[in-house]
């Protein structure tokens, strides 16, 4: 993903950041049952507040995977959703995190 967004960059000017979700390591222990990447508070970037209505929509979201409903049931994920979205930022440094992924952005 890093490599297309550099190449693709260069011959196209509209595309200005790259995000990745992440979580903080808090966020990644509390799941039982599968181990989770995080990034350390310093690689974070953004947090984005959410809202019921987002957190209802990836709940759904989630419904779709039908064949994966055993697994999101026993994860429980559902419970684990945050209040908040992190990302790091691709060749951005952010302290503190930006509260908008536009932010900054000219």
């Amino acid at each position: 993903m890093k490599r297309a967004f550099v190449e693709l960059a260069e011959r196209a000017p509209y595309l200005k950041r790259l995000a990745f979700s992440t979580m903080s390591e808090e966020e990644a222990s509390a799941s039982e049952h599968y181990t989770l990447s995080w990034s350390k508070p310093e690689e974070i970037d953004c947090v984005l507040e959410v809202e019921d209505i987002d957190i209802e929509t990836t709940h759904r979201a989630l419904d779709c995977y039908v064949t994966y409903k055993d697994a999101i049931e026993q994860s429980g994920i559902k419970d684990l959703l945050p209040p908040q979205v992190s990302f790091e930022i691709f060749g951005e440094s952010h302290d503190p995190p930006l509260g908008d992924l536009f932010g900054g952005l000219t």
